[in-house]
């Protein structure tokens, strides 16, 4: 049984974890925010901190004398517009036109070569803590056999996770891809504090991805694969509830 892998968001907590990928001034590129899309690998990590260099330079110079600040108040009320009418078409066409599981099995089953580990990973549950002694006593109780652990874990700062090798900082990744444990590990100390650790799954380079850890994945690209022509009818019955005339010569 693949554990349910609960995407966080890149918050402060994971990205103390990582390394991160680029830093223009105070500002860096960790790769959890990368993931937002749904992909679960990158073709190519460089080239995607490349061009989130070049958005960096060119906001830290935007505020000089060569912006106008009118017009690009202008375009902003205008992007806005555009976003909120393209949100409201969005909602309604996913809220028709979603891919159901069924449909997200078959295309799963019919394209299983896609769905391939490139490198070493792993489903992680990681609590982190400040204090040496907290994450003892921690340990202990959840390694008692009497333990519920989701009851137990929902009372501390934890996440859970699809971690793959050479991602994090190396105390962890040594922790998660040296020597794999069912078990709760540590503490493992590092710059940020002290770990706790399960390897709930692991998988090897070249292992087929579980369904579980791509579905969000494959309803997205089905989503895609539907979506123009899903927009034309959501926008066809909207325009049918309002009176409309286009005057052209």
């Amino acid at each position: 049984m693949v554990a349910t892998v609960l995407w966080l968001g890149c918050s402060q907590h994971q990205k103390d974890l990582e390394e991160p990928l680029a830093r223009v001034e105070n500002h860096y590129l960790f790769p959890s925010e990368l993931q937002i899309d749904g992909r679960l690998h990158l073709s190519s990590l460089g080239e995607a901190a490349e061009k989130w260099v070049d958005r960096q330079v060119l906001l830290a110079h935007s505020s000089g004398s060569m912006v106008d600040l009118e017009l690009l108040s202008l375009r902003l009320s205008r992007a806005g517009a555009q976003i909120a009418s393209q949100l409201l078409l969005d909602s309604l066409v996913y809220r028709d036109f979603r891919p159901s599981f069924k449909d997200v099995r078959k295309y799963y089953n019919n394209h299983l070569g896609e769905f391939i580990f490139r490198a070493d990973a792993a489903i992680v549950t990681h609590l982190a803590f400040l204090h040496l002694a907290e994450a003892r006593e921690v340990l202990q109780r959840l390694r008692r056999p009497t333990t519920v652990l989701d009851s137990l874990l929902g009372n501390y700062n934890f996440d859970r996770q699809l971690i793959y090798r050479d991602r994090v900082i190396p105390d962890l990744d040594s922790a998660i891809f040296s020597n794999p444990i069912p078990d709760f590990q540590g503490p493992i100390t590092s710059d940020f504090g002290f770990h706790l650790l399960r390897v709930e799954n692991y998988f090897t380079a070249g292992d087929t991805i579980p369904i579980d850890l791509v579905s969000k994945q494959i309803s997205i690209r089905l989503f895609q694969q539907r979506l123009s022509i899903a927009r034309a009818i959501v926008l066809d019955s909207l325009r049918e509830e309002l009176d409309i005339e286009i005057y052209l010569d």
